[in-house]
């Protein structure tokens, strides 16, 4: 977690009921949804499916930018070492 994030829940942050305490209450919502006819491991896996989806698609964005910018440089020339004029036995990098 961020320093920052850490700081600020330090400052003003209020912890709300710890998990243990809301388990009934939990497995009634639960209940009630499914009691309404929504198929929850379907949501879940919709979910999952989607966030998985779009995490890909974002990586494999972020590597097609960085890949773009790498693959210029390859091909580049190298530089190669040459005399120096001034003072004698010295080297110096030259573009070619």
């Amino acid at each position: 977690m961020p320093e920052k994030t850490l700081k600020s829940y330090a400052d003003h942050g209020n912890p709300g009921k710890q998990v243990q305490q809301t388990y009934d209450e939990a497995a009634q919502v639960i209940k009630a949804v499914a009691d309404a006819g929504i198929d929850l491991d379907d949501v879940f896996k919709v979910l999952e499916d989607e966030g998985v989806q779009k995490f890909t698609d974002s990586w494999d964005e972020l590597t097609k930018s960085v890949r773009s910018e790498l693959d210029p440089a390859r091909h580049r020339t190298k530089p190669q070492l040459t005399p120096a004029s001034n003072p004698p036995n010295r080297l110096t990098v030259n573009q070619c």
